[in-house]
């Protein structure tokens, strides 16, 4: 019996899946509308320039000319234990890479900053059949786009912008790699001057308006994810319809929580606001304080829960746009060898 499990993700129920082929190349899991391989990849690393960064297994080498070059980690059926969670991921994981969750891993490479979506033979499996959002790829590229739009409007610290790319059914978003300790590492004492700063950029962004809702540079919205729960939509951006009336919208953060602001440990200065993947012109009331408190960007207990009201104004100013996951060379080569 092979079991992948998602420790990590702590409302899903596991699951054990038996592979129903077992081959020299793969093992195949049946789902009741796909089949998920786990194939092995044998690829050779070679540096593109005396001065590309590299490391075993891993991901990307960064040349001298600025593209990335990415280099799958390869493991044959020997290496696939029969137990496999998230938490023997995280264990195992190669060098440069500081963690994976159930949908994306983590890097950091020299002065680089690097997060890609997991491809499908890595997904976790749950009695749900829970699959990570499709949305990833459209939430970073929003993200990108506000880096380079408020930078150029703004004096709010941010991470500057290296690159996204695709790879392989796979989406990578890389920044420079922000010094500092979150806000929600701090003290009481010293989160309240952090707070004096930061509320001077939260009004800041509440100076940039719009007659519409939207992204500057792209055609989508992707909504908070406090409006996501219990899976609503799970799968879906949004488009604002061409027919909407005028209106007052500002520009918010939309996951503006203490673990996205980096602070300098000494100086207690904001160094950078990060994760702008749900960010955006929206009504005002879309950006709610959760800076106040250590926690996720959603309503604990007793906080007030507008998800039934942010819902309605998606639905009634918004068409649904339905994401697909991105397809690996493999899949748009039809399935050839």
């Amino acid at each position: 019996m092979w079991r992948l499990t998602n420790q990590m993700c702590r409302d899903e129920p596991q699951e054990t899946l038996p592979p129903t082929a077992l081959t020299a190349q793969s093992l195949v899991f049946h789902r009741p509308k796909s089949q998920v391989p786990i194939t092995p990849i044998l690829t050779k690393a070679k540096l593109c320039s005396p001065t590309s960064r590299h490391f075993k297994g891993g991901v990307a080498v960064r040349p001298a000319c600025g593209f990335f070059s990415c280099v799958l980690p390869f493991f044959t059926l020997s290496h696939v234990p029969k137990m496999v969670s998230n938490q023997d991921m995280n264990k195992h994981r190669e060098p440069g890479c500081t963690g994976i969750t159930a949908d994306k891993k983590y890097y950091e490479v020299g002065n680089s900053f690097i997060k890609r979506t997991l491809r499908q033979h890595e997904w976790m499996t749950t009695a749900t059949n829970w699959t990570p959002s499709a949305c990833l790829p459209q939430r970073w590229k929003t993200d990108a786009a506000i880096l380079e739009y408020l930078r150029e409007k703004t004096n709010i610290p941010l991470p500057h912008l290296q690159h996204t790319f695709e790879d392989d059914g796979a989406f990578y978003f890389s920044t420079e790699l922000v010094p500092g300790v979150s806000m929600s590492q701090l003290t009481e004492e010293q989160k309240q001057v952090v707070t004096k700063e930061l509320l001077e950029h939260v009004a800041t962004l509440k100076s940039l308006r719009s007659d519409h809702p939207g992204v500057p540079g792209q055609p989508l919205l992707c909504a908070p994810n406090r409006v996501h729960s219990r899976f609503w939509k799970h799968h879906t951006c949004w488009q604002p319809k061409p027919d909407i009336e005028n209106g007052s919208y500002v520009f918010c953060h939309n996951d503006l929580g203490q673990h996205n602001v980096i602070v300098d440990p000494k100086t207690l200065k904001i160094n950078a606001i990060i994760d702008w993947e749900y960010g955006g012109f929206w009504p005002e009331w879309f950006e709610q304080p959760y800076w106040k408190r250590k926690g996720p960007s959603a309503p604990l207990k007793g906080e007030e829960d507008d998800k039934e009201r942010c819902r309605e104004w998606l639905l009634a100013h918004c068409a649904e746009v339905e994401m697909e996951h991105l397809p690996s060379l493999k899949e748009k080569l039809g399935g050839q060898s």
